[in-house]
């Protein structure tokens, strides 16, 4: 039974896109031993996941440059290390090294960063102009690259399919967010869920609207808004529950990543950026409306 391990992407709506990649490793490495190593925040997605026997965590702030070096090494030997397969979603330098640092054997994923050397396989990125290809779709051309060097005769690969991205909740989590919403005042009528924020300021709507909006959405519609983010949003959360007054919720950073998807998976409608929360709204299929700053809505 090989051992494999993948290396999620560090940001939030990458994880959600890879999730369908995820799904389809059980197939494509029939009785291998799977595990994700991912970052705190994001690792959450990959729990009770049916393909996933194992998750991995690095600590936030050490999965970035050279410090992510030790920390993969020290995930991988806790976790017994004798790795057979590694497929790094991730397509920095630091992350090869590091899954060569932890003497993974076949290491696959991206040739871009200068890191061809680190690899036993390496997959071309598409251009940087011309048409541009779904995070998603890379992901999933990637695990089955992996599959079809690894094995000597892959004769299933072809035939697996990529299916809808998937957060396996419990009930338990599920119960937990009601009674969150319960205790925060949300209406009977239901909430709408906003995100105001995004990590890159140039994708932000702007606190103005946002606020505007949430006024209109608890006067006119008769629904509560519920802020959702993560503690890095609650200063904003604060200033515009201020301003609208009651009716809103701040939940910004009252929950780690299931958590929030338990709560979005409650809501009514999604507004917010393109960030990460948008994703996960995406992901537990409720209506959503994305703002698209300075970036390619297409994709």
């Amino acid at each position: 039974m090989p051992k494999l391990i993948l290396r999620s992407p560090n940001h939030l709506g990458d994880s959600v896109m890879a999730l369908s990649a995820v799904g389809a490793i059980r197939d494509l490495f029939k009785d291998s031993q799977i595990s994700v190593l991912a970052p705190d925040s994001v690792s959450g997605l990959f729990k009770r996941h049916p393909s996933v026997d194992d998750t991995l965590q690095i600590k936030d702030g050490e999965h970035h440059g050279w410090k992510s070096v030790s920390a993969v090494r020290a995930a991988l030997n806790a976790a017994g290390g004798g790795f057979e397969i590694g497929i790094l979603l991730t397509d920095s330098f630091s992350a090869a090294a590091g899954f060569r640092s932890a003497a993974v054997t076949n290491r696959y994923g991206f040739s871009a960063n200068g890191r061809g050397a680190l690899l036993k396989a390496s997959l071309k990125p598409p251009p940087k102009t011309g048409a541009r290809i779904h995070r998603t779709i890379l992901y999933q051309r990637l695990v089955r690259f992996a599959a079809e060097k690894f094995w000597a005769n892959p004769y299933w690969v072809k035939d697996v399919a990529f299916e809808r991205p998937e957060i396996y909740l419990s009930e338990i989590e599920r119960s937990s967010a009601a009674g969150i919403l319960q205790r925060g005042g949300v209406s009977e009528a239901g909430f709408v869920a906003l995100s105001p924020r995004a990590v890159a300021e140039s994708r932000r709507w702007g606190l103005d609207n946002y606020t505007e909006l949430a006024r209109r959405i608890v006067d006119e519609l008769g629904l509560s808004v519920a802020l959702v983010g993560s503690s890095a949003d609650k200063e904003d959360g604060e200033t515009l529950q201020e301003r609208v007054g009651a009716g809103v919720i701040n939940l910004c950073g009252a929950t780690k990543v299931r958590g929030a998807a338990a709560i979005l998976e409650r809501a009514r409608v999604f507004v917010g950026n393109d960030s990460g929360l948008g994703h996960l709204a995406a992901l537990v299929n409720i209506p959503l409306v994305i703002l698209s700053g300075a970036d390619d809505p297409a994709v």
